[in-house]
């Protein structure tokens, strides 16, 4: 462990990293050993993490990602599949897979991850954590390894909502100082949802519905093919952004990677520079669009994912089917860089199913109020 200081507002709380994120004196192996390796141990730890031990917390450990951050499952292919223990036949969801299961096994008290298309809120929905995926760009990014740097963020999970709320208050700049005034069911997300997982997060929305003075209920993305659309654009984008990032760091490793990793990377690889490009303007208007639906004072309630954790003996195929309905819901924030806060209110055949909160850039510590108030109303 690293000591922490004495006194501070973090004090007595344990917290763990993604093995993406520079620790001192600890290797940042990106879920690869090869890479651990060849990178030896970091000089310094990234600021956040500098952040958090100034803040008293106490580091207790790195944990494991899906290879390089760029996967949704959380089954590495060098180290295995973190534990879930709420439900033990299925994955966490990654890539910050690792974080998600310390934390649910009670290891640390809260962990780091990133999150560039969902990797912070997938996993924690789906081992029932409080996660948090902040505006981007309002959490220093020094000393994480890159994967699509216009959509990479830090972010955080936790399993009470006061952990979840203390490590914001240390890592986000903004002011508590946003009221909601309306709350926007996006009917878009909601459609993706079988009827017994709406009913389930039916409680948690008509509390909700008490936090606000009005209600509409619209979908969020209003563009022809919805969601659907958006998800294939930022495919496209994201590949093409690992592809100039990450990828040129790869050259040489590529007989120590596995075979998710080798065959997203030969996806990176297809892509026509006329597409990227392509990609690029819609996302750009989409970002707009988007943003123009959610204003000031206004929350938007999604479901989180699409169903609860995979299980563990799904096929490849199957597993590829249900990574690419994630990333319908979780680009959302990506592309928008909008903060979202995932919270762990329902159970569907008695697995983890979480529902999610999303407000303009910026209103984060509003966000973080309003998920403690939610929480005190359930």
């Amino acid at each position: 462990m690293i000591s922490a200081r004495a006194a501070g507002p973090l004090a007595g709380l344990r917290f763990a990293v993604k093995d993406n994120i520079d620790v001192e004196g600890w290797p940042t192996g990106c879920g690869n050993p090869e890479w651990a390796r060849r990178q030896g141990s970091a000089k310094r730890s990234a600021t956040v993490v500098t952040m958090l031990c100034n803040a008293a917390a106490t580091f207790c450990g790195k944990t494991i990602t899906d290879e390089f951050a760029w996967s949704a499952t959380g089954n590495n292919p060098h180290y295995g599949a973190p534990p879930n223990p709420l439900a033990p036949q299925r994955f966490t969801g990654g890539s910050s897979c690792g974080s998600a299961s310390v934390v649910a096994q009670g290891h640390a008290e809260f962990a780091l991850g990133t999150d560039t298309g969902g990797s912070v809120r997938i996993p924690a929905a789906f081992t029932g954590l409080f996660g948090m995926r902040p505006t981007y760009g309002s959490i220093p990014i020094d000393g994480v390894m890159p994967l699509a740097p216009s959509l990479d963020t830090v972010g955080f999970m936790a399993k009470s909502v006061q952990v979840l709320y203390a490590c914001g208050s240390v890592l986000l700049p903004f002011s508590s100082t946003k009221k909601w005034v309306e709350l926007c069911i996006a009917e878009d997300a909601f459609a993706l949802l079988s009827t017994r997982h709406q009913v389930a997060l039916e409680p948690s929305i008509t509390a909700l519905k008490e936090c606000v003075s009005r209600v509409r209920t619209k979908p969020l993305v209003q563009i022809t093919g919805g969601l659907e659309v958006l998800a294939s654009a930022f495919q496209v984008f994201q590949a093409a952004e690992v592809r100039a990032c990450l990828l040129p760091k790869l050259e040489g490793l590529e007989p120590y990677l596995g075979e998710g990793l080798r065959q997203r990377i030969a996806y990176a690889n297809s892509v026509a520079e006329v597409d990227a490009v392509v990609a690029r303007e819609k996302i750009a208007r989409y970002r707009q669009h988007i943003l123009q639906q959610v204003g000031e004072g206004t929350v938007v309630v999604l479901p989180t994912t699409p169903d609860v954790a995979p299980l563990r003996s799904l096929s490849e195929e199957e597993l590829t089917t249900q990574r690419v309905k994630l990333i319908e819901l979780g680009c959302v924030a990506s592309i928008t860089g909008m903060p979202q806060i995932t919270l762990p209110v329902a159970m569907v055949d008695g697995v983890p199913f979480g529902l999610s909160i999303m407000g303009s850039p910026g209103s984060d510590r509003a966000l973080l109020d309003l998920a403690c108030e939610l929480q005190q109303r359930l």
